[in-house]
């Protein structure tokens, strides 16, 4: 007579398997709790028509800058021509603009800014679409708040028409004008100033709203 084999139980999963682990996992409601500091990256908003306008008035005050320009030592001296006015009141290039930026920032911290001079910064153009990374534009909205500045986003490939206008060999994505150039430029100086200011919570010195959400979510229990 055979003997009857013994019949094999399923083995148990164990206890770092996947289905262990997702018999331990639960539903549960997450607090989320919003904070300031996520707002940093905030920019004004400036409609495509006065994009355009900006752009148009921007590159035919900067035209006489980029005549200069294209002009070697020698043809400038031939012709007595001297560097234009308003390059005194204009700053091109991420590098100098933000040095620019950053030492009006410690002159307004110190308590020794004034306004109404010529060299004080007024607008902050920033090419932003035209960008490689967020790294290079995130951080304008709170230095243009410290620094007193009007932050104003120009559209797609406007750094091609501010290289040809400013006469460079490359494109420029960042362009800061002062005082004395909306003094010059009253027409321009009044569509940029149109632009709202930044808006960043945690520079106003205020209580922060709370905005506090609950998101479905899974976790798992130990047993």
């Amino acid at each position: 007579m055979k003997k009857q084999s013994k019949v094999q139980k399923p083995a148990k999963p164990a206890s770092n398997s996947l289905k262990q682990t997702e018999a331990r996992k639960k539903q549960v409601f997450k607090t989320v709790l919003a904070h300031p500091f996520s707002q940093r990256n905030i920019w004004p908003a400036v409609s495509p028509e006065l994009q355009t306008d900006v752009v148009d008035l921007l590159c035919s005050a900067l035209r006489e800058i980029g005549t200069y320009n294209q002009l070697s030592a020698s043809e400038r001296t031939k012709m007595s021509l001297k560097e234009p006015e308003i390059s005194q009141y204009v700053l091109y290039g991420f590098n100098n603009c933000m040095k620019a930026l950053e030492n009006q920032a410690k002159l307004i911290r110190a308590d020794k800014f004034d306004p109404q001079q010529d060299t004080a910064l007024q607008y902050l153009f920033v090419c932003k679409i035209d960008m490689t990374t967020p790294l290079l534009f995130q951080h304008f909205p709170v230095l243009s708040r410290y620094s007193a500045v009007k932050l104003i986003q120009l559209p797609k490939s406007t750094n091609q028409r501010l290289q040809q206008a400013l006469g460079l060999k490359k494109p420029t994505e960042v362009l800061v004008l002062s005082q004395g150039a909306a003094k010059m430029y009253p027409a321009l100086a009044k569509l940029a100033g149109s632009v709202d200011d930044v808006d960043i919570g945690f520079l106003n010195n205020g209580p922060f709203k709370a905005n506090i959400k609950h998101i479905l979510t899974h976790q798992t229990f130990k047993k």
